[in-house]
Parts: C-alpha cells; structure tokens; sequence
C-alpha cells in the first residue's frame, strides 16, 4: 500500500508538525490510494470520504497533540484535541503533487471527533452568540470574556483528557 514513489509516508514519529494537514476515516485508505494512483497517472482526481481540518502539534510516546479546526471557514479558534497512538494507522501525502498530508484514524475515533470531543462549541449555538454578532447585541468585552471561560473550560477538559490518557499507559 502506498508504494508508488509520488507517496509520501510518515511513520508515527515523523508526522509533519505545524503544517495543515486531514484527518480522515480508515475506511477510505483504499479508496484514497487508487485516487491518487490516477492523479499520478494524468487522469481526475476525485475526493474520497469525510475530512477533519487539523494540524500536528507534538508527538508523543502514547499520543499526538493535534489542533482541530471545526470550523473551516474561520481559523480564529483552535481546539486542541488527543489522537490516542492506538487510534493512529497512517500518514500519507504527496510534496509532489501538493497533497497535504492525510491521518488515517481509526473509524470509532473518527466518528467521536464531532459527537464527543469539546462539544463546549455546542454552547456558541444555544446561547445565539451568532445572532448577537450579526446583530451587534453584544459588546466586544462580553464577547472576550465568553471566549476566555470557553478556553478555559476547553483547557481543564484537555487537561483531564492528557492526564487520564497518559496515566492509562502507566
């Protein structure tokens, strides 16, 4: 698998760090492999599953730190999130044909990024701050304030989450 020479694969501790890089599903490696072996071959290329905007942070022994964006359309505010080294199969990419770089996750994993990790971001929604923004009903200092305790409170569950995590293994 991602033998041909355009291939880029990082093993676990060579993952690219602080460069944009897609998380996606296991169950599409197949299906991205023969994608891009048409690209190499001057055929379309066509998109292959569901990807989660997200950059390498740190490396370590039991997991990588990675930076989520949930939202694609303004990078303003990063999550940062833990990919279990367990939950990790593969990096791959191509510098040649400037395909970032794609981490191949674990399905179960993948599947919990949007429904259980930092659903914090839940809340900009149900208290309507959107419609506060558009309707400047909200002050610049309210609008800090609420963003700092949302870090905050995205802060004590990273740290519950690296703590219980790296204790795991110990």
């Amino acid at each position: 698998m991602f033998e041909h020479q355009y291939f880029d694969v990082y093993d676990y501790n060579n993952i690219p760090l602080n460069r944009d890089c897609y998380l996606i599903d296991q169950i599409y490696i197949n299906d991205y492999e023969k994608s891009l072996l048409k690209v190499f071959n001057n055929q379309e290329y066509g998109n292959v599953g569901y990807i989660a905007y997200v950059a390498v942070r740190k490396i370590y022994s039991t997991s990588i730190e990675l930076s989520w964006y949930p939202n694609i359309f303004d990078r303003f505010h990063e999550v940062t999130i833990l990919l279990p080294k367990e939950d990790f199969i593969i990096c791959v990419g191509s510098s040649q044909y400037d395909e970032k770089p794609h981490l191949f996750v674990k399905s179960e994993w993948f599947d919990s990024l949007h429904t259980k990790y930092f659903s914090v971001f839940g809340l900009i929604d149900a208290i309507d701050v959107k419609i506060a923004l558009r309707m400047g009903t909200i002050s610049k200092q309210k609008l800090i304030s609420l963003r700092d305790k949302i870090d905050n409170l995205a802060k004590t569950i990273q740290m519950y989450l690296l703590f219980h995590l790296q204790t795991a293994y110990f």
